[in-house]
């Protein structure tokens, strides 16, 4: 049995094929982050606080950093596609309050939330908040 034996190219083909290459191995000022876009800056899960069972559905919130405002939204389901966890501050570093409140729960607010990044790496903060019953 033979061998396996790769055509014979002429060196400018070889050239050629080798300059995309190159811009892969070229520093560059800016990382080349994976994510398709920006994660958030903090994400939350919410459990009833006696219990200890996490709320499924939404849980209306806001993360606040100076005059910067974001309103909670939707980030994990389930498998039965109900709302598991909010997320605000996509792709934004700060330090953060987050407020949230629930039917039949008190209000919850934690402040000093400090969301840091370098290079590719994002600080997302995720919280397990347990809330109280009113």
């Amino acid at each position: 049995m033979r061998g396996f034996a790769l055509p014979r190219l002429p060196r400018a083909a070889l050239a050629l094929l080798a300059v995309p290459l190159l811009g892969i191995s070229c520093p560059s000022s800016e990382p080349l982050c994976p994510q398709p876009e920006p994660p958030f800056a903090v994400r939350a899960r919410f459990f009833d606080g006696p219990s200890n069972t996490l709320l499924t559905g939404p849980t209306p919130g806001e993360l606040q950093d100076g005059a910067y405002r974001d309103s909670l939204r939707a980030d994990g389901y389930n498998g039965d596609g109900l709302v598991t966890t909010m997320a605000a501050g996509q792709g934004r570093t700060g330090t953060y309050r987050l407020t949230a409140k629930r039917d039949g729960y008190a209000a919850y607010a934690q402040s000093g939330l400090r969301v840091r990044s370098e290079g590719c790496l994002f600080g997302t903060i995720t919280l397990e908040v347990q809330l109280q019953p009113e």
